[in-house]
């Protein structure tokens, strides 16, 4: 009996017992769904291990084959898991008599690399996954499958590290003004360190249309995050970004926003000369709460909220000269104001470009809240080098607009793989062809009338 065969039977004995538990109240619809597709699984599986059986057969009786290998030894099994679940493969080992060199044919036409045990499509879907999720949580979420271990999980996140650079970009777009916003998230590593994952991303301002919603979204471009030990790779990334992507001849006005961290203002030599620093209001605030350490009165915090922000630079330098100056002063207390002092008089004129009419304000932290530190820090994790960034790549890559999955398959295809047999004879291809020629008759086609199902039997089999 072949495979055809023998699987349209099991449909058809499925469908029957169901038809008949149904129409007794014995199951419910999600137990015919549930049995339908257990069992269409099961025979996906079949279906794919009777055809790498017949590929294998079909090689060995090619003369081309026996021209040039002979059999080294047979019945080899190797398993692949799937999405379907794992498919289990019998092959025969053969030499060459030319070079001497051994290989699995079978493997060498399916392009299965040397202990290969993930198919590739499994591979990118877990990867998809453990962007989002933990290791554990992904590895469970494919139940089918022979693979439980995060290891496997956490190999192919270091296998894969997609950049969000070579991603496509339309046509060059004319804006009135663009913003750029950037800080980090930190992550703590398995060596007992933290390091920063950086985050830049380049956006149009606020959304339009968002109907009745009061809540705001902005219209961001693209998004850049990594490690950036160098920084200046970083702002390279994101002005060849916006070279390709906006006339910048045209654009008046860029707003670099930020928490005026040195490799953040560094950006400023790479990006377009009309591009203004502007200190993020939060980190304006945070700093003006601490300038009141010792007096926790609102008067004083608005009282030099306002000084901040109609620019009286002497108003603020008096204030923090005479709190200085104050011998009851707490060592503790003296030292943070000298660091507030530091950042808001080095930070001035960042500050007073809050108030430029196109300025709209930075929302880097919670952005890094949501496309970072929801997966690698929100947790007590301990990460590597390698696994926390190309988590942050692929999540960023995803949040682009790039079809992970797609990327991780085109990945194997820069190269053409080898074809050990060339040809094979064309009278035993159409041998193992008549295996899959299935004339039969369905069961269920005699409990149906006119419906769905009997139309899709009847297409299947010209019944």
């Amino acid at each position: 009996m072949n495979i055809v065969t023998q699987v349209m039977q099991e449909i058809s004995k499925m469908m029957t017992d169901l038809y008949h538990q149904a129409i007794q109240g014995e199951v419910d619809f999600s137990t015919c769904i549930k049995t339908i597709s257990d069992t269409m699984r099961q025979l996906s599986v079949d279906l794919g291990e009777d055809l790498c059986t017949t590929i294998e057969e079909t090689l060995f009786e090619s003369p081309g084959r026996k021209a040039r290998y002979r059999v080294h030894r047979s019945h080899d099994e190797k398993t692949i898991s799937t999405l379907i679940g794992d498919i289990k493969l019998s092959r025969r080992y053969y030499k060459d008599k030319q070079t001497g060199e051994f290989c699995y044919l079978l493997d060498d036409y399916l392009s299965l690399t040397p202990h290969q045990r993930v198919d590739l499509d499994l591979e990118a879907a877990i990867y998809e996954k453990a962007s989002k999720h933990s290791y554990q949580e992904t590895i469970d979420s494919f139940e089918h499958i022979g693979i439980h271990s995060r290891q496997t999980v956490k190999n192919i996140v270091h296998k894969y590290c997609p950049d969000s650079v070579t991603l496509p970009v339309g046509e060059k777009r004319q804006v009135d003004c663009l913003y750029i916003e950037a800080d980090e998230d930190h992550v703590a590593y398995q060596d007992g360190k933290n390091r920063e994952m950086r985050l830049a991303y380049v956006h149009e301002g606020y959304k339009e249309n968002l109907g009745s919603s009061d809540r705001k979204a902005l219209n961001v471009r693209r998004i850049f995050t990594g490690l950036y030990e160098d920084s200046e790779e970083l702002w390279e990334d994101v002005y060849y970004y916006l070279d390709r992507q906006y006339d910048l001849a045209a654009c008046p006005a860029l707003y670099l926003s930020g928490d005026g961290a040195h490799w953040i203002k560094k950006g400023l030599d790479y990006l377009p000369t009309q591009t203004r620093f502007v200190l993020d209001p939060y980190h304006t605030m945070k700093y003006l709460r601490q300038a009141c350490v010792g007096i926790s009165t609102e008067h004083l915090y608005a009282t030099l909220h306002r000084w901040l922000h109609t620019g009286e630079k002497d108003y603020l330098q008096d204030y923090f000269k005479v709190r200085l100056s104050d011998p009851s002063l707490p060592e503790s207390s003296k030292q943070t104001l000298q660091k507030v002092r530091r950042y808001l008089i080095g930070n001035w004129d960042a500050i007073q470009r809050q108030r430029d009419p196109q300025y709209i304000g930075c929302s880097a932290e919670g952005h890094v809240s949501h496309w970072l530190s929801a997966r690698l820090s929100s947790r007590p994790l301990g990460w590597s080098t390698t696994g926390a960034e190309n988590i942050a790549k692929a999540r960023a890559y995803d949040l682009n607009g790039g079809d992970l999955k797609a990327w991780v398959r085109n990945q194997t295809k820069t190269e053409e793989r080898e074809r050990r047999v060339n040809k094979l004879d064309g009278r035993v291809g159409r041998k193992y062809a008549r295996q899959y020629d299935w004339s039969g008759k369905v069961a269920i086609l005699h409990y149906s009338n006119n419906t769905r199902s009997r139309q899709v039997f009847e297409t299947i089999a010209g019944y």
